[in-house]
């Protein structure tokens, strides 16, 4: 969500835009994030947002999903939880388990979707494991087919990312980015590190996806 923070500072700068901006997260860490991003962009971009209240909706999708009267919105951008869906974790004991998982947010961003018909959406997510082929179809027939996007051209580190959207996409776009933006491993090094290197010996361009343990999967419930 910092990132689409962030997005809105570039759009939106020398431009004539407001915007009632909510933010819904569960991990107060992920909250202390967003508001420090939030509170820098709002000093960069006076008068961009109606309003610094941000997290006034609460801090749960499925309990919003089930509220009895929901706000306007306009544009909804979901970063689900890769967790239940990502290929990262491939033994056999702890396979993720999709739209199984408790943690999976698909289904909740659905319904949200269902009582908002006419809100434009993206809703982000890894690519899925392989035997979750039938979990894919099912989130297909909710949100349409999605896009494949190089998420690297963007960051340093080496990431592909699914994208579903009513907002149209071009796959031929040139990249955009912010001005000073570090997109190699080794302009996020301290002075004097270097990254690995490839088997010809090349210093690596991209950092691997940062994840929250060596087993992607070892927190689930």
């Amino acid at each position: 969500m910092g990132t689409v923070l962030r997005a809105l500072e570039l759009v939106c700068n020398n431009r004539q835009c407001q915007i009632d901006y909510v933010a819904v997260e569960q991990d107060p860490l992920c909250r202390l994030m967003i508001q420090r991003v939030f509170n820098f962009v709002r000093l960069a971009v006076p008068g961009l947002f109606t309003r610094t209240d941000i997290f006034r909706l609460g801090h749960d999708v499925k309990t919003l999903a089930g509220r009895r009267k929901l706000p306007s919105v306009h544009n909804l951008i979901a970063r689900v939880p890769s967790q239940p869906f990502s290929r990262a974790n491939t033994t056999k004991e702890a396979a993720p388990l999709g739209l199984l998982d408790t943690r999976e947010l698909f289904s909740s961003v659905r319904l949200l979707l269902d009582r908002l018909p006419s809100t434009h959406y993206v809703i982000e997510c890894t690519p899925f494991a392989d035997h979750l082929i039938g979990h894919m179809e099912t989130v297909q027939e909710w949100s349409g087919e999605p896009q494949l996007h190089n998420m690297s051209n963007f960051s340093p580190q080496a990431r592909q990312r699914l994208i579903w959207t009513t907002i149209g996409m071009g796959n031929t776009a040139k990249p955009h980015h912010f001005p000073h933006t570090p997109l190699t491993w080794a302009e996020c090094l301290e002075s004097g590190s270097t990254p690995p290197v490839d088997s010809y010996g090349i210093p690596l361009e991209k950092c691997p996806t940062l994840m929250a343990s060596s087993n992607s999967h070892s927190d689930r419930p």
